[in-house]
């Protein structure tokens, strides 16, 4: 019996609500992992000195996770908070692939870089299209 093959959708074709729904489901579910210093020894990511920064780093993940989630909800009024986002996501990203794949973090924190990467790209390059609005105007919340 041959395996059966995964579909992706194409993210151009998916509405960007739900996309946005789905980015900040992701992104509170990354927080929960990174809440609990347990589950950094089994995704075999290396621990920081002190627990506090794990859940202060899990907490202000699942945070923007939240503030995408409401967000999603009305793009267009919130669209400058989702282009922020969309900035924070590509910064972190380049930061988690460098600290995951060259500095020997573990290379599960790369592979999480690399999602929130391609998260912050969708985001800053449908964004503006969604809101008919300039990255400028995005960014100065000039709509």
């Amino acid at each position: 019996m041959p395996m059966p093959r995964l579909r992706f959708r194409d993210p151009r074709t998916i509405p960007f609500d739900r996309l946005m729904r789905g980015f900040g489901l992701y992104t509170i579910a990354l927080g929960l992992l990174l809440f609990f210093p347990v589950t950094l020894d089994v995704l075999r990511i290396a621990r920081p000195s002190h627990t506090a920064w794990t859940e202060l780093s899990g907490f202000l993940v699942m945070f923007t996770g939240g503030v995408v989630l409401w967000g999603s909800r009305q793009i267009r009024a919130r669209a400058a908070l989702l282009y922020w986002k969309g900035l924070l996501s590509v910064a972190v990203g380049l930061h988690l692939v460098w600290f995951g794949f060259f500095e020997y973090m573990g290379a599960m924190l790369g592979v999480f870089g690399l999602a929130d990467l391609a998260l912050g790209v969708i985001i800053l390059t449908r964004l503006p299209r969604e809101a008919h609005a300039q990255p400028l105007q995005l960014l100065q919340d000039r709509l």
